[in-house]
């Protein structure tokens, strides 16, 4: 499973709903969690999401969920592969593949807090700085 926030200083979310204030003003992002079987196109979908966002002005913050994925095709705020070993959960608990990400993910639920902190810091910093481009008079461009 993938996960992406996208914002912007002009508006959070690519059309409708995201333009609501949440904590200390901050804008709330939209969220975007996308689940399927191994090899339908995850990875691929969430990388042209990414290219999608950008080209748009607004910037992602991708967490990889999937501690099996080789490789993603775009780069990761948060990577649960740099928290937890797959294959060595497989080795350690004597498990398959399936049991192996099941328990990859429930050893990466244990720290999901800390998660939420640096998402929710990362949206309080965006807003920020969407506020100093506004105040500064610099409107459009940027990247992300």
């Amino acid at each position: 499973a993938h996960m992406m926030a996208a914002s912007s200083s002009a508006s959070a979310a690519g059309g409708g709903g995201g333009d609501d204030d949440g904590p200390e003003g901050a804008r709330i992002p939209t969220v975007v969690l996308c689940i399927g079987m191994a090899g339908s196109g995850k990875s691929t979908w969430m990388a042209r999401m990414v290219q999608h966002a950008k080209a748009q002005g607004k910037t992602a913050y991708v967490i990889n969920l999937d501690p099996a994925v080789m490789a993603t095709g775009y780069k990761s705020n948060v990577d649960i592969r740099d928290t937890v070993a797959y294959k060595e959960v497989m080795k350690t608990y004597q498990l398959g593949p399936n049991g192996g990400i099941v328990t990859s993910l429930n050893l990466f639920a244990t720290r999901f807090d800390q998660v939420v902190d640096l998402v929710e810091k990362r949206v309080l910093a965006a807003a920020a700085a969407a506020d100093d481009d506004e105040t500064d008079g610099g409107g459009g461009g940027g990247g992300g």
